[in-house]
């Protein structure tokens, strides 16, 4: 977790704060590397070398923000008429995204729902993608934000669970209030700016200090402190 669940769990449960110690999540930095497969990733999705490309990978249900991917979709149209949203998952919000967009010729042509993705193909979305969609309603610290960070790709995401904590100052224009369908689409035309290329490295820094090695010595560390 991050200090800020700890202090909710100090609260809540009336345990006190200095008895609480603090694990991060991790990543394996080896697995979640660029490997320069981008263009035959979008290539399979059918996503044109001049699209600007933004995916979302989790359970499709309302307290992942499932539910709200197609209003920012649309929004951000407004903006990026060459915008395409790619979604992965499964889950009870499935149903009601296909019916909307067979509804919407616009969004026929610009969601791409690839269902059910193993895990292992996970990099290659993240790599792809110029921009991850995190607008869920709950979350703790939530791992996919280092996943994206790893690969080189901004993250918009909700402002809940550890978020703030995770994401520099200097990033906060790309932490939106929960449910803020137009902040969330002014803040992915924002990171749809960000040239990737640039930004590459300073996002793997922000993965590196999670990574699982330096994670796993932090676990250890635990069971030696008096």
């Amino acid at each position: 977790g991050a200090p800020r669940l700890a202090e909710g769990y100090a609260r809540i449960y009336g345990i006190r704060r200095d008895s609480i110690r603090v694990m991060p999540n991790w990543i394996d930095l080896a697995r979640f590397a660029p490997k320069g497969r981008a263009p035959q990733t979008r290539e399979k999705m059918g996503v044109p070398p001049a699209g600007k490309l933004v995916l979302f990978t989790h359970r499709l249900s309302a307290r992942k923000g499932a539910d709200l991917l197609l209003p920012i979709m649309e929004k951000l149209l407004e903006e990026v008429p060459n915008a395409y949203l790619a979604i992965a998952g499964i889950g009870p919000e499935a149903t009601a995204l296909t019916d909307r967009i067979q509804g919407n010729p616009l969004l026929a042509e610009r969601v791409r729902l690839l269902g059910s993705v193993p895990n292992a193909d996970i990099p290659d979305l993240l790599e792809a993608a110029d921009v991850f969609l995190m607008p869920a309603r709950e979350e703790g610290f939530p791992r996919v934000l280092l996943e994206s960070w790893a690969m080189g790709t901004p993250i918009v995401a909700a402002d809940v669970g550890a978020v703030r904590d995770l994401v520099p100052k200097e990033d906060y224009d790309l932490v939106v209030t929960e449910g803020d369908i137009e902040g969330f689409a002014r803040a992915t035309l924002m990171a749809l700016t960000i040239d990737k290329e640039k930004e590459r490295e300073h996002l793997r820094g922000l993965a590196q200090k999670y990574d699982l090695p330096d994670v796993a010595r932090q676990f250890v560390s635990l069971f030696s402190e008096r």
